[in-house]
């Protein structure tokens, strides 16, 4: 990074969350539409082999659909106090 760069860094970590937010999707608007993409992608498919192996080694917590809808409408109620 260069040193204007690092400046700029730098002003901008002392600015207000809100202006750092508009800062930044005016950074990322900027930039070439795939720009975060192909990152993204690779890390999704590392993570997707990391749970396919973990599945095929016999490691990974399986549950069935109604026990996920089961912990959800538990979750709900405690939120809800009901």
């Amino acid at each position: 990074m260069s040193s204007a760069a690092k400046q700029i860094l730098e002003a901008a970590l002392e600015l207000p969350v809100e202006e750092r937010e508009q800062l930044v999707h005016a950074l990322a608007a900027s930039l070439p539409n795939d720009f975060a993409g192909k990152d993204i992608e690779n890390a999704w498919l590392a993570e997707i082999g990391r749970r396919s192996d973990e599945i095929d080694a016999g490691t990974a917590e399986l549950l069935d659909l109604a026990d996920v809808r089961a912990q959800i409408a538990q979750r709900r109620a405690r939120r809800t106090g009901g």
